[in-house]
């Protein structure tokens, strides 16, 4: 709970510092740096977020418990420690991030201190070539790393940023004249958890989704409350004064039915002045994709590196019904296996059993769907076959 706490002060410090900036940077009319995103989804990628989306895995009910996900940051600046993203930009863009995904109950706050890489060489950063160059000495570990570039080359071509989806690595990289333009983090974080644009996977091939969203699951971003979209670039006009988005497009469907695209979505093309809004089917994969699926194993062990001894911390809610987190500690890498028991002593299921790094680990467990009767069950840890921690829990069908 200590550490929980530490955690929402670090978020709450300064908040209304940015509040205003926050305000300014979502209203402001002047024009943004509008260059592509270049993150691109792999087969493997494509395969497993499909398979997963598509065969019922995923959950509509999910815990309402606001989760705080680690990142760590990383600012490239030059070698003698000046330029680089200012501390300001920084704290704005990150406030406005937590803003859009307040509503997926996630918040983000930095794991450690800004990590400065003063290279001059990694200013302008080209990817993907200098990617292993450049993460090798700094990535940390089961947290988000976000790196911001002056400039970033995606095979010689200028984008905003690019991350990977579940299955690709913790990274995510940003141009410095992308950010506050009110979305790119924000975009790219939807890559990270799950989201493909909402034109679908293709950024050249008109979508096959129809916009009578027959086929809307199945197609597109594979997610039904996002309009059929044919790839908004160079389709959206803003006007300043009434500081609206207008669709410009004219095509057409398979059908032959007009697109009807949301152009407010911070995952498709549109311009970045318009883009302010995550639909709920898109907060549901991201909420999924943290719990369930490719980002289930994220935490913040760097601030705790005074654990001493190993055990199980917590476990919350306590009485649970369909669900509990559990939080663990241990005082150095250790295979660890944790494990439900009954009153009698019969192992009900193992929970997790992985060699884990040194600190505090928080993992989260669904039970709403399970055979789990009601009664009192005991979670047992074992580092490194040592039985050292025991803790008892109750469940409460509903």
């Amino acid at each position: 709970m200590e550490i929980i706490l530490r955690l929402q002060k670090a978020f709450l410090r300064d908040r209304y510092v940015v509040i205003f900036l926050l305000f300014n940077v979502l209203n402001s009319p002047f024009c943004f740096a509008q260059y592509p995103c270049g993150t691109e989804v792999s087969d493997v990628q494509f395969k497993n977020l499909i398979e997963f989306y598509t065969e019922g895995n995923q959950k509509t009910s999910l815990p309402e418990d606001t989760f705080f996900v680690p990142v760590k940051v990383h600012i490239i600046r030059n070698q003698d420690g000046t330029g680089g993203l200012s501390i300001q930009k920084f704290r704005v863009e990150f406030d406005s991030v937590n803003f859009f995904y307040q509503n997926a109950k996630i918040q983000f706050f930095q794991c450690g201190q800004i990590q400065y890489i003063d290279n001059s060489e990694f200013l302008t950063f080209n990817a993907p070539g200098e990617e292993d160059l450049l993460t090798g000495g700094f990535e940390t570990p089961r947290v988000i790393n976000i790196y911001f570039a002056d400039t970033i080359l995606l095979n010689g071509k200028r984008i905003c940023g690019y991350s990977y989806l579940p299955m690709g690595a913790n990274n995510i990289f940003i141009d410095n004249a992308c950010v506050n333009n009110g979305n790119t983090v924000a975009h790219e974080l939807g890559h990270y958890f799950s989201l493909l644009h909402t034109h679908g996977k293709s950024n050249t091939t008109l979508t096959v989704e129809l916009v009578n969203g027959s086929n809307c699951s199945s197609a597109g971003d594979y997610i039904c409350d996002t309009p059929a979209d044919p790839n908004l670039e160079g389709k959206v006009s803003y006007n300043a004064i009434l500081k609206k988005c207008f669709y410009t497009g004219s095509g057409k469907d398979a059908n032959g039915d007009f697109f009807a695209p949301m152009v407010e979505n911070i995952m498709s093309y549109s311009k970045s002045q318009c883009t302010n809004k995550f639909t709920p089917g898109q907060y549901n994969r991201i909420r999924n994709s943290l719990f369930y699926h490719g980002r289930v194993d994220l935490a913040c062990t760097s601030e705790i590196d005074f654990v001493e001894e190993n055990l199980i911390g917590s476990v919350n809610p306590n009485p649970f019904s369909n669900y509990f987190f559990v939080s663990y500690q241990l005082a150095s890498e250790s295979k660890v296996l944790l494990a439900m028991y009954d009153v009698f002593g019969n192992k009900i299921s193992v929970l997790h059993e992985k060699t884990e790094p040194k600190g505090l680990l928080k993992l989260y467990y669904p039970w709403g769907d399970t055979f789990l009767n009601s009664g009192i069950y005991f979670l047992k840890m074992e580092v490194n076959d040592k039985v050292v921690s025991v803790k008892k829990i109750v469940r409460i069908n509903n």
